[in-house]
């Protein structure tokens, strides 16, 4: 079948050494050890089968390799609990995950920030509507923003505030950009009839109304 069967058939002697025909024919590694133990040298996608552990047994070797062609091995990455999707499944070679021929599941390997971690710390100097990460105490979980599709393309669930807000941006209510906990309201509502209860008709006999940078959220959580 496949290769072993064409276009020229494997001669019984490659697989069957000094007329042994007890062998286990269905034992790929029998035949291919020697293929086995040169995948540390190959490099590209090609993982060290040797050093990563690979079990080399039959079904093993099926599971990436058809019959038809040794060569025309294909892993499916959905099957270690991992689905590559997106830019991983289009433009990441093996080896940026896998460092140094590590194919063993690790925190680093299934975690962006693992990869990322570059990424992360750039943010302290992005600027714009790129918040910095390391000083606002973002977690990890990238992601919570972060898509596959796109690095850039963060959107952020603000569950604390409804947005977008009035054409407003991150800025305009996060005034430290090194501190995205803190916010004032009091940057864009500057009517000056808030300052004072008494005078203002909005907040007039409000208990306990207070002009200050952040008050105003105690009753507007919502933005309205």
């Amino acid at each position: 079948m496949g290769t072993h069967a064409s276009p020229a058939p494997t001669p019984c002697t490659a697989c069957h050494i000094s007329n042994n025909y007890t062998l286990n024919s269905s034992d790929c590694t029998g035949c291919h050890l020697a293929a086995w133990n040169s995948t540390p040298t190959f490099g590209g996608n090609v993982p060290d089968h040797v050093k990563s552990g690979f079990p080399p047994t039959a079904s093993a070797c099926v599971t990436c390799h058809p019959i038809t062609k040794w060569a025309d091995g294909k892993f499916d990455h959905s099957a270690t609990g991992w689905p590559l999707t997106g830019f991983h499944l289009t433009s990441t070679t093996c080896a940026q995950c896998h460092i140094n021929g590590n194919y063993n599941l690790t925190a680093a390997n299934t975690n962006c920030y693992g990869c990322h971690v570059a990424a992360w710390q750039s943010t302290a100097t992005l600027g714009g509507n790129v918040p910095n990460h390391i000083a606002a105490g973002y977690p990890t979980t990238c992601a919570t923003c972060h898509n596959t599709t796109s690095w850039l393309g963060a959107t952020f669930n603000h569950t604390a505030f409804r947005i977008p807000h009035h054409g407003s941006v991150c800025s305009d209510c996060h005034l430290i950009p090194t501190n995205y906990a803190t916010f004032s309201c009091i940057n864009c509502h500057t009517n000056p009839f808030h300052s004072q209860a008494q005078t203002d008709p909005h907040h007039r006999g409000v208990g306990g109304y207070v002009y200050g940078p952040t008050t105003c959220y105690n009753c507007h959580k919502g933005g309205g």
